[in-house]
């Protein structure tokens, strides 16, 4: 049987406010059980609260995120339907990745640039100094 978990230990399990867990469950992200009148976790909440999260950091909004949810609850005639969102956000994410490491390619370049005419070893400007690092 898996463990069991308040909200304030589930909280605590997952890094996150009550307050973010009672909100992600009145949008229909979570659904814990209650008894009592109490929530009441368990490990595939933990889980799939994990998951949740990183959904939100690769992107998806609150309305992709309760379509997957929505799609989850139908089973598996809704896989091809959550597997083209995830390879859309994947393909987000990839460009995102490009771009920030264009950027960090470029802060890089700068930085080499800025010891080298700190120690007098270059005698051109920005551009073509890049143009020399990166000859192939």
């Amino acid at each position: 049987m898996d463990k069991t978990y308040h909200i304030g230990e589930f909280s605590t399990l997952v890094n996150t406010s009550s307050y973010t867990i009672r909100y992600y469950e009145k949008e229909g992200l979570l659904k814990p059980n209650k008894e009592n009148g109490q929530r009441i976790y368990d490990d595939h909440d933990v889980l799939w609260f994990q998951f949740l999260q990183h959904l939100k950091g690769a992107g998806l909004s609150l309305f992709e995120m309760k379509q997957y949810v929505d799609w989850r609850s139908q089973g598996d005639c809704t896989i091809e339907q959550r597997q083209n969102l995830l390879k859309t956000k994947r393909n987000e994410l990839e460009e995102q990745i490009r771009l920030q490491q264009e950027h960090l390619q470029i802060v890089t370049d700068k930085i080499d640039f800025y010891d080298a005419q700190k120690n007098h070893t270059v005698t051109t400007d920005f551009e073509t100094f890049r143009k020399q690092q990166h000859a192939d």
